[in-house]
């Protein structure tokens, strides 16, 4: 897997984790939306904040097989 080199290719990579299991039963995509979510709702007024959370355990929608320390 590449490093994303623009906003379209992250984006399409966090779509990738649609089905990438590190819980059984919450998929990397959901989560990222989930933590993105939560981290605006409880924190409007730093959108980059969301954005951390929204991309945080990026490396484990791109590499699924390595998974050590979180």
């Amino acid at each position: 897997m590449t490093t994303p080199a623009s906003v379209d290719d992250l984006l399409a990579l966090l779509a990738h984790g649609a089905g990438v299991y590190d819980e059984p039963d919450i998929d990397g995509l959901f989560h990222a939306l989930q933590c993105g979510a939560n981290l605006r709702a409880s924190h409007p007024a730093d959108p980059e904040l969301a954005l951390a959370g929204l991309v945080h355990d990026i490396a484990d929608i791109a590499f699924p097989n390595d998974h050590g320390d979180h």
